[in-house]
């Protein structure tokens, strides 16, 4: 079960991914409790991070838990530049740049870094901006799939 907090931060995170994409994030429709489906039963991962100079995560969805393998709470003191190793760092940087810049950036592949240091590949990301185009940028978000679509 999601807390409040968890459910009101990802309304949030949806309404964003709405207003750059025109739709929210992908939920059946026969779904009763969408949200709660998006938090804990989703197939893809769904994390945001705050801002300032070594931003931290806020929110991550149960799949996203069981990718980067965090309880939610060692995940939410997480420094996001975390999810990725230490030679990966400069692209994730780079794609956040453009995130940054344009809003929204899509089709992303790439590793990460899981919380014994493993490395796993991420597919189908995306990552938009917070709060994009108004006086209130207040994170980044990202969705990604653990596994290649068919």
């Amino acid at each position: 079960m999601a807390l409040s907090n968890d459910i009101e931060n990802l309304k949030k995170i949806d309404q964003c991914y709405k207003q750059l994409t025109g739709q929210g994030l992908f939920c059946p429709e026969e779904v009763e409790d969408r949200y709660q489906w998006l938090h804990n039963e989703a197939p893809y991962s769904i994390l945001a991070h705050g801002r300032g100079p070594d931003p931290v995560f806020f929110y991550a969805n149960q799949c996203a838990l069981n990718c980067f393998k965090y309880s939610p709470e060692e995940m939410v003191q997480l420094p996001s530049r975390l999810s990725a190793g230490p030679m990966d760092r400069a692209e994730r940087q780079v794609l956040l740049d453009t995130v940054t810049r344009d809003g929204i950036a899509k089709n992303y592949q790439g590793p990460r870094v899981d919380k014994f240091g493993e490395t796993f590949i991420i597919y189908d990301g995306e990552v938009w901006q917070l709060g994009f185009n108004t006086d209130d940028v207040w994170g980044q978000a990202a969705l990604f799939w653990p596994f290649p679509r068919q």
